[in-house]
């Protein structure tokens, strides 16, 4: 199994780094909890694509 630990550390900082300026800019501020999960849903996607892009695994 070959997987690579740096790119897995990576992808839990900008996830965690996405969900924190989501929150502080207030994108999820008054919006129901399945509106708030959706968001973050399509959010964590799009980085783990970009980063995906970027930085293959393979």
């Amino acid at each position: 199994m070959n997987y690579d630990v740096a790119h897995a550390l990576a992808s839990g900082a900008l996830l965690y780094a996405t969900y924190w300026l989501m929150q502080l800019t207030g994108v999820l501020d008054g919006k129901s909890k399945g509106r708030q999960r959706l968001t973050l849903a399509v959010a964590f996607a799009v980085v783990i694509l970009l980063l995906n892009l970027v930085w293959p695994t393979a």
